[in-house]
């Protein structure tokens, strides 16, 4: 992903923090936003048609996890005697399947601020006390790390 602006100059201010934060996520959204219609696309060319009225149908119904498992099953049957093919898709499927799930994390997580130690923890969905319930907390050069690898 790409290199965003430098973060600003610490300690922050509370609203300074939110907005520094809401930044690096709304990157990683509008960059996955965009990773998902190139996916939609592509799942409609592999499928043998580019038009809008009939890839609908076959797309918005399904989950970004569905569609990359979708794209998944055709390269391996398009690409099943090119083991070096199936070998650099699969390693680019990992990586994606990782930023995908982190996605998930921060769009359907929570998110809560610690403004005394300039930190923020993300914490996985769930309802609040849930044993199972990850939290997962951020500096913030930690977090624009997490959402630019």
């Amino acid at each position: 992903m790409s290199q965003l602006s430098p973060l600003p100059a610490f300690p922050l201010s509370e609203a300074e923090l939110e907005v520094a934060v809401s930044a690096l996520i709304g990157r990683l959204v509008l960059l996955l936003s965009r990773f998902e219609l190139n996916l939609d696309l592509c799942l409609g060319r592999l499928a043998g048609t580019g038009e809008a009225a009939l890839l609908g149908p076959l797309v918005e119904h399904l989950t970004l996890k569905a569609k990359m498992d979708a794209l998944r099953a055709m390269v391996a049957r398009r690409c099943a005697d090119d083991e070096a093919c199936l070998r650099e898709f699969n390693a680019w499927y990992g990586r994606m399947d990782r930023i995908r799930a982190r996605r998930n994390a921060f769009i359907h997580g929570g998110w809560a601020f610690n403004y005394f130690s300039q930190e923020v923890s993300n914490l996985a969905p769930g309802l609040p006390g849930a044993i199972t319930r990850k939290e997962t907390r951020y500096s913030l050069p930690a977090l624009e790390e997490e959402v630019t690898t």
